[in-house]
């Protein structure tokens, strides 16, 4: 995994957004005998950077990729992010990151008994609908009625009225 952050500064505020993402990459000293640094090679990268300047541009301080999400998604509260990006001529659904589990950090143990643990996510109905939307899948809009519970319920029934936003074209 690897994160990408930025902090911004202002006189009455400290903004810091970070980009997270998973895959296979290069890592370590790299550069001449004379000048190394740590630092990593691959395509995430450059694509935590586009996260993490997508997460700046919406006001959201950590968004994750779709690998990471499915890690994640049991320990904390991730809902998708209503605004994909364009990145190396792809479209990509990002999750917010929103808050630790309401009850706390899950307990290590086998996966089963963890999500027996954690019951029906509190942002599953959302999470399913919007990326149906986002990625131009069917919606079971059925379910829409369940998102009045959830406190961007409104926001997820304007996003199904006017259909996917254009990308946020992010390059770096």
């Amino acid at each position: 995994s690897m994160l990408g952050g930025y902090r911004g500064v202002t006189e009455d505020e400290l903004a810091i957004n970070i980009g997270m993402g998973s895959a296979k990459l290069v890592c370590g000293d790299l550069g001449s005998s004379t000048t190394m640094r740590f630092s990593f090679v691959g395509k995430l990268s450059l694509f935590v950077c586009a996260i993490e300047r997508a997460a700046r541009r919406g006001g959201v301080p950590m968004l994750t990729e779709v690998g990471l999400f499915k890690q994640v998604r049991h320990t904390r509260e991730v809902r998708v992010h209503l605004q994909p990006i364009l990145f190396n001529d792809a479209v990509h659904v990002l999750y917010e990151v929103v808050y630790q589990a309401e009850n706390g950090p899950i307990e290590v143990k086998e996966w089963m008994y963890q999500l027996e643990d954690l019951g029906t996510e509190k942002w599953d109905v959302f999470n399913s609908i919007a990326e149906a939307v986002l990625t131009g899948a069917e919606a079971d809009l059925s379910k829409l009625g369940d998102v009045d519970n959830v406190e961007n319920g409104a926001e997820l029934r304007e996003l199904v009225k006017s259909g996917c936003p254009e990308p946020l074209v992010v390059s770096y």
